[in-house]
């Protein structure tokens, strides 16, 4: 569809009837002056019909199928559209076969009709010729005022949202334990690092003992670093 000419289907019944509706901009660059101001051309009017009766026919046969316009036996316009008014479409199936349907439908404005048609021919064409039918079924369930598209036939997990306030940790040190992170933080605390005086010639760092200061001396807290070697070396 060139325009889309449709903001939200309000009700719709599989082979029978749909209402659709449009609520028109001055922001948008299809308006034609004619003299008395700015007004919705004749043939868009009958497009967002036409549009209307395509996305019935689509639900209609759970979007296997969509209607291509063929003729319009009579169609009338009562009124000029203004920016600003809400556009209703309510079209109705006369009749409906698997290669051709027939509709009649109405465009009103406050309950006022400012277009009418009958004997709408539309022949019914395999939809996916024209668009991706994930497309297609990820827009109708926006204009039915659905939230988020969830395509049932894909296998993407969903990103886990964590609570205000907890910082997501990434390197864990093995099932039903803490993260690394907090555990070397807690044997910096108790004044070794992990791992160390594991084998021999392993660096380990450890707080020298306290003693009293000599004068002058740098009394501030600091780190001694003692290294042992394996036997038979030196």
């Amino acid at each position: 569809m060139r325009f889309h000419l449709i903001d939200r289907i309000e009700t719709c019944a599989p082979r029978e009837h749909i209402t659709a509706r449009k609520v028109t901009s001055a922001e948008e660059t299809y308006w034609q002056d004619t003299g008395d101001g700015p007004a919705l051309p004749f043939g868009l009017a009958l497009e967002a019909l036409c549009q209307s009766a395509t996305w019935l026919i689509m639900l209609s046969t759970d979007h296997r199928l969509r209607a291509a316009l063929l003729a319009v036996g009579e169609a009338t316009a009562h009124r000029p559209v203004r920016p600003g008014e809400v556009l209703r479409m309510h079209a109705t199936v006369e009749s409906m076969t698997e290669e051709a349907a027939l509709l009649d439908g109405t465009v009103t404005v406050d309950g006022e009709n400012v277009l009418e048609a009958s004997g709408i021919l539309c022949a019914l064409i395999d939809a996916e010729r024209l668009d991706d039918p994930a497309a297609t079924r990820r827009m109708a369930h926006q204009l039915q005022g659905g939230g988020r598209w969830h395509d049932p036939s894909s296998h993407h997990r969903r990103r886990r949202r964590h609570p205000a306030g907890q910082r997501r940790r990434h390197h864990l040190a093995g099932p039903g334990r803490r993260p690394q992170r907090r555990r070397a933080a807690d044997h910096l605390r108790r004044g070794r690092l992990p791992g160390a005086d594991r084998r021999p010639g392993q660096g380990s760092l450890t707080r020298p003992r306290r003693s009293r200061p000599a004068s002058g001396a740098n009394t501030s807290p600091g780190w001694a670093c003692s290294v042992s070697r394996p036997p038979g070396r030196r």
